[in-house]
């Protein structure tokens, strides 16, 4: 059976470095490993073992950590392999449903080429499946900057879009029925009740942007007065 989490797959290393510590390679054969581990990797993840294509794509990463550049030529490599290697890790850790990660791992990829389409709408993708739909949009939008042509990045942000209006719905539906409560009580002394009430009112504007809160409050006040 195919699992995304196989056992019995070993770290790959090239015959040639079987048996030598990484630390002690010089950036040519690290950059010449990190290739073959690229490779591996991909081959890997077309058979859907996205777990340890993954690990492969951070060994590289380890691989690539220390090396110090002696041309411009081992430099455009190296940034080459470990934007490829960032992007694809966010595809294998989208795949597994970690999307911290993704996102992470698209963080790393913009850092080397903030006009990388992928890995903006990756990490838009990451951001949707944890309800960050604000920071979502952003992504999107990002991508729609590079790419007018991206139509999945027009649907995404609409999706975005519905969930948010659902989200603030609720949230004023949360708010109109603290205002409701508190406006039928008096504030008394050691009053229980009202002292528990301003203190859960608190904590739930905590949650809201300030903006926000503002408006709700007003619209809120308004009725009651």
């Amino acid at each position: 059976m195919c699992s995304n989490r196989i056992s019995n797959e070993k770290t790959y290393i090239s015959p040639r470095f079987k048996g030598i510590d990484k630390w002690s390679m010089n950036d040519s054969e690290k950059l010449t490993e990190s290739e073959k581990l690229k490779k591996r990797a991909g081959e890997l993840f077309q058979a859907g073992h996205y777990y340890v294509a993954c690990k492969k794509y951070k060994s590289i990463t380890e691989y690539l950590k220390s090396v110090n550049y002696e041309s411009d030529y081992e430099k455009k490599k190296a940034n080459e392999l470990l934007l490829a290697t960032n992007a694809n890790m966010a595809l294998c850790h989208l795949k597994l449903g970690e999307h911290a990660e993704c996102i992470r791992a698209c963080d790393k990829a913009i850092e080397l080429d903030p006009k990388n389409e992928k890995c903006f709408f990756r990490r838009g993708q990451g951001q949707m499946a944890m309800s960050g739909y604000e920071e979502a949009i952003r992504d999107f939008q990002q991508v729609l900057q590079i790419n007018p042509t991206n139509n999945l990045a027009n649907e995404h942000i609409q999706t975005c879009q519905e969930h948010l209006k659902q989200y603030q719905k609720k949230e004023k539906e949360l708010y109109a029925n603290i205002f409701a409560k508190m406006a039928k009580q008096k504030p008394k002394v050691n009053d229980f009740v009202w002292i528990k009430n301003k203190f859960l009112f608190f904590l739930f504007c905590c949650r809201l942007k300030f903006k926000r809160v503002i408006k709700i409050i007003m619209k809120q006040l308004r009725r009651i007065s």
